[in-house]
């Protein structure tokens, strides 16, 4: 958050997450859903993969943030998601994306 400028956007997503070209996520607070990439179509899992916010409002936030290991586990995710959606952010599942791993 300390090179982002006071009016940036701060973003928050899991390793392996890219970004589609959408832009759909600039303004609101908003969160997305995984999306997993395959050669038939994309896959829907209910983990949050991705979090947006102006820095002004994680900043006004930040506290009530309880102090997380971010680890592969879901936990984390979860609890953003659901302080995330308590002030109203937009679900914009789509923008992001993982590849699906190979066997």
């Amino acid at each position: 958050m300390q090179r982002v400028q006071r009016e940036g956007l701060v973003m928050l997503r899991r390793p392996g997450t890219k970004l589609t070209e959408s832009d759909d996520f600039l303004g609101d607070p908003c969160f997305a859903y995984r999306m997993t990439r395959n050669g038939e179509g994309d896959t829907f899992s209910p983990i949050a993969d991705f979090f947006c916010a102006e820095k002004q409002w994680w900043k006004a936030h930040l506290t009530e943030i309880p102090d997380f290991l971010f680890g592969s586990d879901y936990q984390w995710s979860e609890a953003l998601r659901v302080m995330f959606t308590k002030y109203g952010a937009k679900d914009v599942t789509g923008v992001c994306y993982r590849e699906a791993k190979h066997a």
